[in-house]
């Protein structure tokens, strides 16, 4: 399931609520994935094709009950999962997929990674681990049937392995690709030629990680202002870059720093963070968002990159993750903006 270990569920749903309340408190307007599915399965066509997507492998008398439940309690089963040996079946008993009538959906908590709002359209990504392939197929009902996401065009229809956690957007009209375990440069380069192709950005910057590097490039980079970014320089130093234009020949670049300074046509404030306090030997306090510019939602444990950032003139509100990380994602990862603010 992705995860580095079995999970407290009273604990990290705690965190998760402690969580959506600093959002709230800086006025962000949240909405959840199962609210989202159990709107979408109210929508004509929906429930079924749904039900055949994620349900298709039970048995006919599991679907049946399903087909019968009301919407918000389908949505809940849908990403809960149906286990074989009944609803209350121990997740550690089960640790196939053929334990499962309906294989839960643990990595949905991230959202990031399967849907992602470029510009005025949206992007629905196909995930690369078949851990994950089905929640393209949520977000990609979401997609269609959400009134505002339905009005917006589309850059992809689930079928472009490129997770929004590889997907930066540095602003000024330049986006971040990066490349990696989970995206592919032949998938990079076909979502750079739609979104150069027709308006959507004036450049995407290819980053090519390490091969050692994270899983996604945005444990290594995020953004923290319009100016500012923050890296784990121990893979951005590594990561080379190439700048694609419409019209114009790919352009190699030694540093990705020095693509995106380039490609914004300004310096860049650069926080690096550092490894203390967290026990997640995957993070080093990288991946934070932006809830408006120059204020930023982290892990709380990161203490030694979250006094980094305050000494750069950045607002840090901490958070808890010591059960949240452990599906191997931060603050970023849990959320997947759709709208912002001017």
């Amino acid at each position: 399931m992705l995860f580095d270990g079995p999970v407290a569920l009273d604990a990290v749903q705690r965190e998760h609520d402690a969580f959506v309340a600093t959002l709230r408190g800086l006025g962000a307007q949240v909405e959840y994935v199962e609210d989202l599915l159990a709107e979408a399965l109210e929508a004509p066509g929906e429930r079924a094709r749904l039900l055949r997507e994620l349900a298709g492998e039970a048995p006919a008398a599991v679907g049946e009950r399903l087909a019968a439940l009301p919407a918000a309690r389908l949505a809940c089963r849908l990403i809960g999962g149906v286990a074989a040996e009944g609803p209350t079946a121990s997740v550690r008993r089960l640790p196939g997929a053929s334990a499962w009538h309906v294989p839960p959906l643990p990595n949905l908590l991230f959202p990031r990674d399967i849907l992602a709002v470029l510009g005025d359209r949206v992007h629905v990504a196909r995930p690369a681990r078949a851990a994950r392939r089905t929640e393209g197929t949520v977000a990609a009902s979401i997609a269609h049937t959400d009134p505002a996401l339905r009005a917006a065009g589309r850059w992809s229809e689930h079928e472009l392995s490129v997770e929004g956690g590889d997907v930066l957007l540095a602003g000024d009209g330049v986006a971040v690709i990066g490349i990696g375990p989970r995206t592919r440069s032949s998938a990079a380069k076909a979502l750079a030629r739609r979104l150069l192709g027709e308006g959507g950005m004036r450049e995407v910057i290819a980053a090519c990680m390490p091969s050692d590097g994270p899983f996604h490039l945005d444990l290594a980079l995020t953004m923290l202002d319009h100016d500012a970014v923050l890296i784990d320089r121990a893979v951005v130093g590594r990561t080379h870059a190439v700048r694609w234009r419409a019209g114009h020949p790919p352009l190699p670049h030694p540093s990705l720093l020095g693509a995106l300074r380039d490609a914004l046509g300004r310096d860049l404030r650069v926080v690096e963070a550092g490894e203390d306090g967290s026990v997640r030997p995957w993070d080093r306090g990288a991946n934070v968002v932006a809830v408006r510019p120059g204020a930023v939602v982290a892990y709380a444990d990161n203490r030694l990159t979250n006094r980094r950032l305050e000494r750069a003139g950045i607002e840090v509100h901490g958070v808890a993750g010591a059960e949240l990380g452990r599906g191997r994602g931060g603050p970023r990862c849990l959320t997947c903006p759709l709208v912002r603010g001017a």
